[in-house]
């Protein structure tokens, strides 16, 4: 306890949680996260955490130092430094936003230890607007760093595979396609392309046929994603097979406007989202949606810690690592 005191103290709001003397190897690994408190976060964590250990053995134990940025860029950096400093052997960093790596790249230094950076999907914007795929394309570029995370094209194959998976691909009134309505924030944004064209792509590469109905912009609004919901289900009925959302909020608004026009999830049409919001859950179960995706927080972990040991282990790893997103139905809502 005393040697896990001496790191607390000496790289502030880093706390190291130490190996046993009596290994041959320990590996000193800093897991630098952006903020955790009691969200997804701070679960993905305690499965990297609880999976380095499990891969200790009588030859190798892992020396962690957990670093809690409290979602402040500065503490962060400070972080990294000081992780640098106390000899980590590899930096698991999971960003507070698209600055941390600006502020790595222009300041010219250039880690001495391996970076996996884990972070959100790597084709969304920041505060500023900036695509976070650029700004991370100058430490990418470093030979000792890669990506551990998801994107927005397998949110979408994920959900569009929820879609093919139901009876004659979703096709409720057997005309030989699936009419679809999508219903997106901003028409205009990378991220609703993304996630409405691979949903898409999933449900034709499972050999269905498909039809765009209509194409309505709730810019992420609740009630006008509700109206053109309503609107679309009043203009096209029966046709409707599918309403396609581009997250869970929009899939939220549209339950309503299916509930008032007298129509019934699965029966009449069926309802996606993504993200894997508790609403969205509560609905599953209700029968009032479809389904959803969300990130498989216990995969990605894991196999954030596998580049991490193969990069301990002087191996070469691809740049980029990327981790499955669940399909949650009411098969396993509960």
């Amino acid at each position: 306890m005393k040697k896990c005191l001496i790191c607390l103290l000496a790289l502030g709001c880093v706390l190291g949680l130490c190996a046993s003397a009596s290994a041959a190897n320990v590996q000193k690994v800093g897991i630098a996260m952006g903020q955790t408190g009691g969200g997804s976060i701070g679960q993905y964590m305690q499965e990297m955490a609880a999976y380095f250990a499990s891969l200790e053995n009588g030859d190798t134990e892992y020396e962690l130092f957990l670093a809690d940025a409290a979602g402040n860029g500065e503490t962060q950096l400070t972080q990294l430094r000081n992780l640098e400093a106390q000899g980590v052997q590899v930096i698991l960093l999971n960003p507070v936003d698209a600055s941390i790596v600006n502020a790595l790249t222009e300041e010219g230094h250039e880690f001495s230890v391996p970076l996996v950076l884990m972070g959100p999907d790597l084709m969304t914007v920041d505060r500023q607007g900036s695509h976070l795929q650029g700004a991370y394309e100058p430490l990418m570029a470093l030979e000792k760093a890669c990506y551990v995370g998801t994107n927005l094209r397998q949110a979408g194959l994920a959900q569009g595979r929820i879609l093919a998976a139901q009876s004659r691909c979703g096709d409720l009134n057997q005309d030989g396609k699936i009419g679809y309505v999508i219903l997106e924030g901003d028409v205009n944004q990378v991220e609703n392309r993304l996630r409405t064209e691979f949903s898409l792509k999933a449900v034709v590469d499972a050999g269905c046929a498909v039809e765009c109905l209509d194409d309505i912009a709730g810019n992420w609004t609740r009630d006008e994603a509700r109206q053109g919901c309503a609107d679309a289900l009043a203009a096209y009925g029966s046709a409707i097979d599918a309403i396609i959302c581009s997250n869970d909020a929009l899939a939220a608004a549209a339950a309503g406007a299916i509930e008032e026009a007298g129509l019934q999830v699965g029966k009449d049409v069926y309802l996606l989202g993504i993200d894997g919001r508790d609403e969205a859950i509560r609905l599953i179960r209700d029968g009032k949606m479809t389904g959803t995706v969300r990130p498989d927080l216990q995969s990605q972990a894991r196999l954030a810690v596998e580049v991490a040991v193969k990069l301990l282990a002087g191996e070469e790893t691809q740049p980029y690592h990327w981790a499955e997103y669940a399909a949650v139905t009411q098969a396993n809502a509960n």
